[in-house]
């Protein structure tokens, strides 16, 4: 009987844990948004989501010139399970799953106005300001 379980067993899978959002200052990001967000003010209402291997990121609501962010997740559960906690926390309107569509890149978490179409502008669009020196998502590709 290759293949399948024996008679009486029951194979074990492990669920994933749902995340906890925490506090902000927790995020192993905090301290580069809180250098670049254009209205610092935000992060009074952000919090600290983990998305993957013990790593949390920080979720920015939107609000001033931010229309809206995303958290990369490795895994889709993850995300939609992160989609359910942003959903009941303000600042968060819309909080949706973007399934990757390659194996290569992340799923995302996103709320807010949709992200723009690939010639958007980033920083715009998630108020974060851009580092002097760094170059876009779309001027990094290669073609």
């Amino acid at each position: 009987m290759r293949g399948r379980a024996a008679a009486g067993t029951r194979r074990h899978v492990q669920s994933m844990p749902s995340p906890a959002l925490c506090a902000a200052e927790t995020a192993c990001d905090h301290t580069n948004y809180r250098a670049r967000l254009a209205d610092p003010a935000l992060l009074s209402q952000a919090v600290a989501a983990g998305v993957a291997f013990g790593v949390s990121l920080l979720a920015v609501p939107e609000g001033g010139t931010r229309r809206g962010g995303y958290l990369a997740c490795t895994d889709l559960r993850l995300a939609f399970a992160i989609r359910e906690q942003l959903a009941q926390c303000p600042g968060f309107p819309d909080a949706r799953v973007r399934e990757a569509e390659d194996r290569t890149v992340c799923h995302q978490g996103e709320w807010g106005e949709a992200t723009p179409t690939p010639s958007w502008r980033p920083c715009a669009w998630t108020g974060v300001q851009q580092r002097a020196g760094t170059s876009t998502p779309q001027e990094r590709s290669r073609p």
